[in-house]
Protein backbone atom coordinates (compact mmCIF):
# COMPACT_ATOMS: atom_id res chain seq x y z
CA UNK A 1 0.00 0.00 0.00
CA UNK A 2 1.14 3.49 -0.82
CA UNK A 3 -0.25 6.98 -0.65
CA UNK A 4 1.14 10.24 -1.94
CA UNK A 5 0.21 13.88 -2.34
CA UNK A 6 0.80 15.79 -5.55
CA UNK A 7 0.80 19.48 -6.33
CA UNK A 8 2.51 21.80 -8.78
CA UNK A 9 4.56 23.38 -6.01
CA UNK A 10 5.48 20.23 -4.06
CA UNK A 11 5.65 17.63 -6.87
CA UNK A 12 5.09 14.17 -5.35
CA UNK A 13 5.24 13.75 -1.56
CA UNK A 14 4.92 10.31 0.07
CA UNK A 15 2.34 9.93 2.84
CA UNK A 16 3.52 7.46 5.47
CA UNK A 17 0.80 7.89 8.10
CA UNK A 18 -2.83 9.04 8.17
CA UNK A 19 -4.62 9.61 11.49
CA UNK A 20 -2.05 7.49 13.31
CA UNK A 21 -2.36 4.59 10.85
CA UNK A 22 0.86 3.60 9.12
CA UNK A 23 0.59 3.34 5.35
CA UNK A 24 2.47 0.37 3.91
CA UNK A 25 5.84 0.03 5.61
CA UNK A 26 5.80 3.57 6.98
CA UNK A 27 8.21 4.91 4.37
CA UNK A 28 8.21 5.90 0.72
CA UNK A 29 7.25 2.94 -1.41
CA UNK A 30 8.71 1.74 -4.70
CA UNK A 31 5.89 3.13 -6.85
CA UNK A 32 6.11 6.56 -5.25
CA UNK A 33 9.88 6.53 -5.72
CA UNK A 34 9.47 5.64 -9.41
CA UNK A 35 6.89 8.40 -9.89
CA UNK A 36 9.15 10.95 -8.18
CA UNK A 37 12.06 9.98 -10.45
CA UNK A 38 9.94 10.07 -13.61
CA UNK A 39 8.46 13.44 -12.65
CA UNK A 40 11.91 14.89 -11.91
CA UNK A 41 13.23 13.65 -15.26
CA UNK A 42 10.22 15.09 -17.12
CA UNK A 43 10.57 18.48 -15.43
CA UNK A 44 14.29 18.63 -16.18
CA UNK A 45 13.63 17.79 -19.84
CA UNK A 46 10.92 20.45 -20.18
CA UNK A 47 12.33 23.40 -18.23
CA UNK A 48 12.58 26.62 -20.17
CA UNK A 49 14.67 29.60 -19.19
CA UNK A 50 12.70 32.72 -18.36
Amino acid sequence: QEAFLTSSSRAIIPIVEIDGVTIGEGRRGAITQQLQQAYHEWVQAHLEAL
